[in-house]
Formats: C-alpha cells, sequence, structure tokens
C-alpha cells in the first residue's frame, strides 16, 4: 500500500499588490493570484503585523481606517495542507486627515442647535464620534424649512432624516440644504456598527452576494451626505447591469465606483451626462460585458448596446407627440460607430475588466449616417483619428435633454413636470453642451413642487430607500443574509435589477407579496436591533444591539405610544394613525413587564411596518 506524503510545498507569494483610493473609512487592497502544486484555497491579509482577515478571493475591502492613520499591508497565500507563502511586497496606505471646516453658524433662535447628545463645532453637524459633515452658513433667499419639509427632502434625496439633521436644518433656507446635498464632502459616521459576516466576522464584498450588497448599504447607511449614495443609485438603476448574467464583484465594484464619480457632485462638480454616457460607452467593464459591447466588432455590428443607449440611457422610444426619435438604421449605424472597444476578459490579466481601442482590426471607420447624418462617426471624438463622436451626436438631439430631464424630475417630484420648468430645465442642461449635472439637480430639488402634499406623503419609498431609511431610523446592525434576503422579498437588491431597464418603481413596488415583505423587514430589523449580542465564546446573536428598556409598570397607552414613537426617530404618521396606535396602545395586555414589552414591540412594528411607514 502506498502511503501519501503531505504536502509541505509553500504556495508562491502573491504580486501586484496594490492598493485603491482611500475613501471615507475603507480601502481595497487587491493582487494576482498565487500559485501552489495543489491548490490556494485562501488569501491572509496583514495589516502592521496582525492578521486582518482571510479571503478566497484576490481583493479585499478593509472598512476600519481611521484618518490620519498610516497602514501596512502584506498579503499571504495558504493552501488546503495550510502552508503559508511568504509575504508578498508590502504597500503602505495613508488615509487623509480629517477636513473640517470651520464656519460661523448664525443664530436660529430655539430647537436650531445640535441633538442633545450630540456634538457640533461652529458650522458642523456631528453624530456621537462621527466625523462632522459642514454645514453653509444660511443665506438670505429662499423658503425656510419646516420640519416636515427637511422629513422631506432628507428623504427624497437621501435615506430619511436623523433627529439631529431635522434640528439642524429646520429654520435654515431650502437654498442652504441643496447647497449642502451638492457641495457636502462625503463622511462616513464611525459610530454605525460595521456590517458582519454569519459569524460576526468583518464582511468581504469579494467574497459572497451578500457581503457585496451589505457594503453598499453601510455605505448608504453611514452616509454624512446621503444626496452622493442616493443618486449614485439612480445611475444605477439608469446604466444597469446584473450580476445574474455571470458579472462578478470584479466588474460590479468597479462599475460602482464609476458611478459614484457622478454622484458625488461635490468631489465632481462639473461632472456631465457626457462623460457618463462616454465612460459606460468606451471604458466601463461592466457594461460592456452585461449589453455585449466586447462583441461588436467590425464586419460583425452587434446591436445590443447601441439600441439601449438610444431607447434606455439617452432618448427614449418616442417623443412627447408620439414621433419615434430613432430607426432600426439609425440603431445599426450607431452600433458601426460603437465597434472596436475591447474588453480583458482575462482573470490573470493585470487588465482584467479594463476596456480599451482596439484599432482598425475592429473599428468599422467607415461612413455611416445617423440621424440622416453622414460622417466617420466614432464612439468618441478622435478615436480612431479623425472620428466625430456619434455619441455627441444622441446627445444633440431634441428628445434627450426631456428624456433625461423627466427621469430625474419623477425621482424626486410626484406632479408632471410643467412645460415651463422643463423648457428652463433643458436650457440650464444644454447650456454650452456641457450637460453638466449639478445646475439641473439644484432647480430640481429646489423647486417648490417637491413640498407638495406635506400632510399626505405620496411617494412610495422604494425597497432600497425604505431598508436603508428603517435602519438609520432603528440603529439597526447589517448581518449575514438579513438585509439581502429582505430586499429579494421586496423586489429590489442592488446589482440584481430585472433587466436593462432597471426597476420599474412607483406603485408597482406594493403587491400582495411586496407589501407583507415590507412588513416582515421591520420585524427583521428589530430582532437585529434588539436581540442578545455575541458572546466572548459565541458567534451568535447581532453585535450592535441593545435590549428594548423595560416599559414601568403602570405605563399608560400614550405613554407607551410615545416611547416607541420617539424609538423609531418620529417619523411622519397622519393623525388618525396617531389615535389608533393610541388606542391599540390601551386595548394590549400591559399588566406583566413581558406583556408591556410585547407592546412596545408591535407597536415600533405598526409605526415603521404600516401604510404610513411606506410613504414619504
Amino acid at each position: 500500500m502506498l502511503l501519501s506524503r503531505k504536502d509541505r510545498t509553500r504556495p508562491t507569494a502573491p504580486t501586484k499588490v496594490r492598493a485603491g483610493t482611500v475613501q471615507g473609512s475603507q480601502v481595497t487592497i487587491a493582487w494576482r493570484a498565487a500559485h501552489d502544486d495543489v491548490k490556494v484555497t485562501a488569501y491572509e491579509v496583514w495589516r502592521d503585523g496582525k492578521r486582518l482577515a482571510r479571503t478566497s478571493r484576490t481583493r479585499y475591502t478593509d472598512r476600519t481606517l481611521a484618518p490620519g492613520k498610516t497602514y501596512r499591508y502584506v498579503i499571504r497565500a495558504r493552501d488546503a495542507a495550510g502552508n503559508l507563502s511568504k509575504a508578498g511586497k508590502a504597500i503602505v496606505v495613508k488615509v487623509p486627515a480629517a477636513k473640517v471646516t470651520q464656519q460661523q453658524q448664525p443664530s436660529l433662535g430655539t430647537g436650531a442647535g445640535p441633538a442633545a447628545g450630540t456634538e457640533a463645532g461652529p458650522g458642523g453637524t456631528q453624530t456621537p464620534g462621527g466625523t462632522p459633515t459642514t454645514v453653509p452658513p444660511v443665506t438670505p433667499t429662499g423658503s425656510v424649512l419646516t420640519r416636515a419639509m427637511v422629513d422631506r427632502m432628507f428623504w427624497r434625496a437621501g435615506f430619511g432624516p436623523s433627529e439631529a439633521e431635522r434640528t439642524t436644518w429646520t429654520g435654515r433656507g431650502v437654498d442652504d440644504l441643496v447647497d449642502f446635498f451638492l457641495t457636502a464632502p462625503q463622511t462616513l459616521d464611525q459610530t454605525v456598527p460595521p456590517p458582519v459576516s454569519q459569524t460576526n466576522q468583518p464582511i468581504d464584498p469579494t467574497a459572497s452576494r451578500n457581503d457585496l450588497v451589505m457594503e453598499w448599504l453601510d455605505t448608504m447607511q453611514r452616509a454624512g451626505n446621503p444626496f452622493t449614495e442616493r443618486l449614485t443609485f439612480f445611475w444605477h438603476r439608469h446604466w444597469a447591469v446584473s450580476d445574474g448574467d455571470g458579472l462578478t464583484h470584479d466588474f460590479l465594484i468597479p462599475y460602482r465606483d464609476r458611478l459614484r464619480k457622478y454622484g458625488d457632485l461635490a468631489a465632481h462638480p462639473h461632472a456631465s451626462f457626457k462623460t457618463l454616457a462616454e465612460e459606460m460607452t468606451t471604458a466601463d467593464g461592466a457594461m460592456s460585458y452585461f449589453l455585449t459591447g466586447y462583441a461588436n466588432q467590425k464586419g460583425s455590428p452587434n446591436e445590443n448596446y447601441a439600441r439601449e443607449f438610444m431607447e434606455l440611457f439617452c432618448l427614449g422610444v418616442r417623443d412627447a407627440a408620439g414621433t419615434a426619435n430613432y430607426s432600426q438604421q439609425d440603431v445599426q449605424e450607431l452600433a458601426r460607430a460603437f465597434t472596436g472597444w475591447r474588453l480583458d476578459q482575462n482573470p490573470n490579466s493585470p487588465t482584467f475588466t479594463n476596456v480599451s481601442f482596439g484599432g482598425p482590426s475592429y473599428h468599422d471607420a467607415g461612413t455611416k449616417t445617423i440621424f440622416g447624418q453622414a460622417a466617420k462617426w466614432g464612439a468618441i471624438a478622435g478615436t480612431p483619428a479623425g472620428a466625430v463622436s456619434a455619441i455627441d451626436l444622441v446627445l444633440a438631439h431634441p428628445a434627450h435633454a426631456p428624456f433625461l430631464i423627466r427621469k430625474l424630475w419623477a425621482e424626486f417630484v410626484v406632479s408632471p413636470l410643467p412645460d415651463a420648468t422643463l423648457a428652463e430645465l433643458a436650457a440650464t442642461y444644454t447650456a454650452g453642451g456641457a450637460y453638466e449635472l449639478a445646475p439641473l439637480l439644484r432647480k430640481i430639488l429646489s423647486h417648490p413642487l417637491i413640498f407638495e402634499s406635506l400632510d399626505e406623503p405620496n411617494m412610495v419609498k422604494p425597497p432600497v430607500v425604505y431598508l436603508v431609511g428603517a435602519q438609520r431610523q432603528l440603529g439597526a446592525p447589517m448581518k449575514w443574509f438579513w438585509q439581502r434576503e429582505a430586499l429579494a422579498n421586496m423586489q429590489q437588491i442592488p446589482y440584481s435589477p430585472p433587466n436593462v431597464a432597471g426597476w420599474e418603481g412607483g406603485l408597482s413596488w406594493l403587491n400582495t407579496n411586496t407589501t407583507q415583505a415590507r412588513f416582515d423587514l421591520i420585524l427583521r430589523l428589530l430582532m437585529l436591533k434588539h436581540k442578545p449580542s455575541p458572546t466572548p465564546t459565541s458567534g451568535s446573536g447581532f453585535p450592535g444591539s441593545v435590549p428594548i428598556a423595560a416599559p414601568p409598570p403602570g405605563e399608560g397607552a400614550q405613554q407607551a405610544f410615545d416611547t416607541a414613537y420617539a424609538a423609531c426617530t418620529s417619523p411622519w404618521l397622519s393623525d388618525a394613525t396617531k389615535t389608533q396606535l393610541v388606542a391599540f396602545a390601551g386595548t394590549h395586555p400591559h399588566a406583566t413587564s413581558d406583556q408591556r414589552l410585547q407592546r412596545q414591540y408591535t407597536l415600533r412594528a405598526l409605526i415603521l411596518g404600516g401604510p404610513d411607514g411606506q410613504v414619504m
């Protein structure tokens, strides 16, 4: 009988170790795969001499950086026998120091200072232990924000307000808050418990779909300027790709980060739809893979991307008068113009997922006729040399500006866009052929119609907004599959739209299945928030959870409601709903401590999961 020989051969050290740009409190470290005589099974990430994490992927996101600190990372490979490689080349990551702009904060009268339990320097708001976010000075123009108006703005342009944000912005001008959304640098609240895996380990967005989704949800929940992530998610729905078509994190994380450039208008104040369209066409690997742009070659054009570029991304099928915006010939000719952009699909390549121009072997350099105009159209001007930009031609089409403006308008306002307002917005957007986003969004967010029906909110919260908002309201932690499964039940998972058109939205969010799923979400978050924390010897439980304080004996119905309402961050409820909930609290058994505790759970579930909680 032959005896198996123990494997004592080390894997090779990982190579090409590199770090991405530091974003807030996180950085992604990537490396080339190591080799082994049997099989590499995992990689260990070491930071400053201590093992930070283990992953089966060739990428890891460290989400625990501190401002002003410097970190040293090395990566080691491990095989099935437990052999560790030598450390790969070390890299050093320097985290920028937090920037706090001190501005004079004018007196706003009573109730306008920081909320109890928070600290704020002049001109700044801060959650306990969090990173300050600069608030602009008061301007003498514009409408004055009421509490209801602040709530409306933070739901439509974010994920709902905290009590500190209500206090900061009530009494300020609408223009001040819009300016904040468009110009405040992004910060992440460091006091929110980080998401964890099933065993309460740090998440790795390269390791599982659950972690990939949680990473983005966590950024949404902790964002000091929520508009950045809200607008980024809008672009995801607009330029939709899906992980259901084989896209992995290698494609999806760079795709999401590309869209974030056009959501973070503070960092990119002159971001334009034109450059976004150019990047999605000629630089984004996820889009190239999803709509087979890489297969669009000279002599064998693939129409997929060209068709969706006009139909879904830039023009729409017909204009307001019902006239077709393009013909089948236009699709065919635009596809020819878009030929030649190649996608590196080799996971072992240093340029894996990159898109590049393939040159004359792949690009059709002949004359094409699009919208009746003949030229040697290419995707962008000068590629190849002498090419005229077909993207510029599409954006100059009279249907483009109304198409995009109506879609952005519907993101924030329920009422139809008035014709005069559309004309004004189109003039702003197309001025100088710049197609800049910030001036357009400033006018949309400042429009009085965003405040219509304050006494009876009239827009259904999309599932992602509903979930992140409820997370913020309860301060619930994120763990394992709980959030992603809830979003699946509500029919909106980031990175998984049903098709290239994204999600339909609006009233379609409420149907027999999703209405139940929305209430189940709140029960799930209450469990995450209030179930026991992990013990030192157990990975069960939920980090960051806090039991509900025992309600006092003799607690009345109004007191029980007030306690539950405050614990949910005092959201909008109609007077009729408040009356019904107080009445319910009076009929719920409350003789024992357990009964009073159950009454609190039920009231909180009804406040956030009932009909009033579904609208914003």
